[in-house]
């Protein structure tokens, strides 16, 4: 299989992401400080107590089974993908740079984060 050119890459951006372009800095983007839990969590039973949709005593005994899942993901060779980090073509419009995947294979962005 043939790899992606700088230049696909770009095209493939330019048409599926718009407004984006791709980063002159493929360094991975910084990131903020993480913000921090609460020191507590309350108790189980007051958490049953408040979001249970049945009475306690019932809930307790009931042991939910989940359906099997007939959706079978498509194979996706993800040693293949290109990650690509994007930006606004405008500096000052909207939210910063977005991390992409294009599968080589379609020349599609596959996912998005950011």
């Amino acid at each position: 299989m043939a790899a992606l050119t700088k230049k696909d890459i770009a095209r493939i951006i330019e048409k599926q992401a718009p407004g984006y372009r791709v980063a002159a800095d493929q360094s991975v983007p910084h990131r903020r400080e993480p913000v921090r839990g609460a020191a507590t969590t309350p108790d189980l039973a007051v958490v049953r107590k408040r979001f249970a949709k049945v009475p306690p005593r019932k809930a307790a005994g009931v042991r939910r089974v989940a359906a099997p899942n007939k959706h079978q993901p498509a194979e996706v060779d993800e040693e293949d993908n290109i990650a690509v980090i994007i930006e606004p073509k405008e500096s000052d419009s909207g939210p910063g740079s977005k991390s992409v995947l294009i599968d080589p294979k379609t020349q599609r962005i596959i996912s998005s984060q950011g």
